[in-house]
């Protein structure tokens, strides 16, 4: 699977220079915490990401190198391969469907492929979505809803952009739980191509059986895109 999503992505990037309707994104962001679906993954964690798009299809990588490792707890580094596509269903939805490869070179994690798909609606400003998530691997099936709103800040050139997400994981072995959880964000564009965001956020889950939940956390990063 690996291999595949590097033979497109590098297939993708050369069709995309030849015909100049491509862009591209990269983006380095800090996180005090890295929560996964509600659960912690790391801490003090650098979140690298490029992505490549295409017309409807994007390809992309996401990392998670967390600065303080701790085997123990499974905290390790972790590599994101993802393809997808995206349609505009209307001018007020659109679906988004693809395939996620979870790769952890250190091999303390067993890596596994999630296929998704997703709706994503415009109501009056709010952003709602709901995406269902099916990792082969693991066997369990995620359903996430989450809610998006943007606040403009005319006099300072940014915005206040809010969202709130609730989850569900059920896996075929172990017991199913939910998650949630909250975040602020400011992005600030710096220049053209350049983007700073900072942000805070609130991340729970009810796994119990002591489990560590409710996280507050803390995030800034930098994006540029071409």
């Amino acid at each position: 699977m690996k291999k595949i999503l590097v033979l497109a992505l590098a297939a993708l990037a050369t069709t995309g220079v030849s015909r100049a309707d491509y862009s591209l994104s990269s983006d380095l962001t800090f996180a005090s915490e890295y929560i996964f679906r509600g659960v912690q993954l790391g801490d003090n964690t650098l979140h690298p990401s490029l992505e490549l798009t295409q017309n409807d299809f994007y390809i992309g990588m996401w990392g998670a190198l967390p600065i303080d490792q701790v085997e123990s707890k499974g905290w390790t580094n972790e590599f994101d391969l993802y393809l997808g596509y995206t349609k505009e269903l209307s001018d007020k939805a659109s679906l988004d469907l693809g395939v996620t490869y979870y790769y952890y070179p250190d091999g303390n994690v067993d890596e596994s492929t999630e296929a998704y798909v997703g709706l994503t609606f415009d109501v009056g400003g709010f952003t709602p979505a709901v995406y269902g998530y099916y990792d082969f691997d693991l066997e369990a099936f995620t359903l996430q809803g989450s809610v998006g709103y943007s606040i403009p800040m005319a006099g300072a050139g940014t915005s206040l952009d809010l969202s709130a997400t609730y989850g569900y994981v059920e896996p075929d072995q172990d017991d199913s739980y939910s998650y949630y959880g909250a975040s602020a964000q400011i992005p600030y564009k710096l220049n053209e191509n350049a983007t700073l965001t900072v942000g805070v956020h609130y991340a729970s889950n009810d796994i119990g059986n002591g489990v560590e939940d409710d996280f507050i956390y803390y995030t800034a990063g930098v994006t540029i895109g071409f």
